[in-house]
């Protein structure tokens, strides 16, 4: 058996180390504990790790993407099997868009403008400063 290398801490991808998490029993794999960006936490052998970038979801950096007078600033969580992204609309105020309005430019402002973009997900309504 070959040397144990410890990946506690490292990045694959999206995906970051949180601690080893045992062996599998059927083939003597060292199985790693791992959280994605986008929030799932997954165990995964390190075979897997090297191969993978995500823990299977359909995370893609948007950062710096524009829709409209909206620019995508980070990821901001996974809710509903959807991945939202932090926006700055040029007015000032935040918004957390879904990734897929964002890159089909489904909304392109946070309201202020008529017809632009719902209100629904203006940050004042969820709660963040603007």
């Amino acid at each position: 058996m070959g040397k144990f290398l410890d990946l506690t801490g490292k990045r694959f991808g999206y995906l970051e180390v949180l601690h080893r998490n045992g062996v599998d029993s059927n083939n003597g794999n060292i199985m790693w504990k791992c959280k994605c960006i986008c929030g799932n936490i997954k165990t995964m052998s390190s075979q897997s790790l090297k191969k993978s970038k995500t823990c299977g979801c359909k995370y893609e950096d948007l950062s710096g993407v524009k829709s409209g007078i909206l620019t995508a600033i980070k990821f901001s969580e996974n809710k509903n099997r959807q991945n939202y992204w932090l926006c700055k609309c040029e007015c000032g105020n935040e918004i957390e868009v879904p990734a897929t309005k964002l890159r089909t430019k489904r909304i392109l402002s946070c309201g202020c403008k008529s017809g632009m973009g719902p209100k629904a997900f203006c940050s004042a309504q969820i709660g963040r400063a603007s």
